[in-house]
C-alpha cells in the first residue's frame, strides 16, 4: 500500500448544477467518501475580500474528479476548491488540491 495509508479522512464533494443539464444554481453531491488526508497550509486566517476571512488547506487524495469551484465537507466543515495538482509518481496517482474555510 502506498500514500493510501495516510488517507485517514473522508470527504464528500459538491458541485454547482446537475450532472445532466450542466446548469443549476445548487450544489449537489458529486462524490461520497472520498479517502484523503488534510493539512493546514498556514496556522493564520487571511482576509480574501473586505470583512472575508479564510484559512487555506491542502487536501491529498487519489485521482478523482474534483474541480476547482467544488465544495468538499470533510467533519462537517466545509471548504472551497481553489486549486487543483494531479501527480504521478510510476504508476501511481494522486491530487493536491488547495481548499479554503470561509468565515465572515
Amino acid at each position: 500500500m502506498g500514500i493510501e495509508k495516510n488517507y485517514t479522512q473522508t470527504a464528500e464533494v459538491y458541485r454547482l448544477g446537475n450532472e445532466e443539464s450542466g446548469y443549476g444554481q445548487d450544489y449537489s453531491l458529486h462524490l461520497a467518501d472520498v479517502a484523503c488526508h488534510l493539512q493546514p497550509l498556514d496556522d493564520r486566517y487571511s482576509e480574501d475580500i473586505e470583512g472575508s476571512f479564510g484559512k487555506d488547506f491542502l487536501m491529498i487524495c487519489g485521482n478523482v474528479d474534483i474541480k476547482e469551484g467544488d465544495r468538499v465537507t470533510v467533519s462537517d466543515i466545509e471548504y472551497r476548491v481553489t486549486a487543483v495538482e494531479v501527480y504521478t509518481l510510476g504508476a501511481i496517482q494522486h491530487t493536491e488540491l488547495t481548499i479554503r474555510t470561509f468565515n465572515t
